[in-house]
């Protein structure tokens, strides 16, 4: 299993979310984990943790986690959809509302 996919990372990001100290937009508030690799900085590994799952809603076209995209990236604790939407076309090479148009009209 990937370090991504682990029971402790899983519950370190939840407990991020639950105290609010990212949305907040108090990026010193919070002590991140030991990273994937010394030259990624905490918010580009948080940001590597969530957008694929934010993907994952997105491409799912229904059930309990579907909504909006804006919906979608808030709950995964994207607070600034246009940041949040730049580093998804760089990651994925299209925008969020792309990847759910499709998901939901094919």
């Amino acid at each position: 299993m990937s370090i991504c996919g682990s029971t402790a990372t899983k519950m370190w990001v939840t407990s991020v979310r639950r105290c609010g100290a990212v949305r907040s937009g108090d990026r010193r508030a919070i002590d991140l984990p030991p990273r994937l690799s010394t030259w990624m900085s905490s918010l580009a590994w948080l940001e590597s943790l969530r957008i694929p799952r934010v993907r994952e809603d997105l491409l799912a076209p229904k059930g309990p986690d579907t909504g909006s995209v804006t919906d979608i990236a808030y709950r995964w604790g994207f607070v600034h959809h246009s940041g949040f939407a730049a580093a998804y076309r760089r990651r994925y090479g299209e925008t969020p509302s792309d990847t759910r148009f499709r998901a939901v009209n094919l």
